[in-house]
């Protein structure tokens, strides 16, 4: 799948997977040593994220229920927790780094 910013029409990450399943979803990218810039992992229902058990910083984006982008952190380094962001229903996470200038808060994304 494709992450892809409607409002500034900049592909954000061209191999997204999503978490659709207990196992995905628990692991998440824990059994990853890396991340290449073009990947991302979507994670829905999802309100908060934790990086514990991680190798790496990554960049969580906060979606609301319409894909808007409510809320983003960046380099978030392993072995923290995010906010829970009550309006939140998705999260894309992203290389650290890979968001910015890409994604701003407000941005409307399509996960294709």
């Amino acid at each position: 799948m494709i992450a892809f910013n409607k409002t500034n029409g900049k592909i954000v990450a061209g191999n997204v997977k999503k978490a659709e399943n207990l196992r995905d979803r628990l692991l998440g990218l824990i059994p990853r040593a890396s991340m290449d810039k073009s990947e991302g992992l979507f994670l829905k229902p999802c309100s908060s994220i934790h990086t514990c058990f991680m190798k790496f910083a990554i960049d969580a984006v906060f979606l609301d229920e319409n894909m808007k982008v409510i809320a983003i952190v960046n380099s978030m380094k392993p072995w923290r927790f995010s906010k829970w962001h009550i309006s939140a229903s998705s999260v894309l996470e992203l290389k650290a780094g890979v968001s910015f200038g890409k994604i701003s808060e407000g941005d409307e994304i399509e996960i294709i």
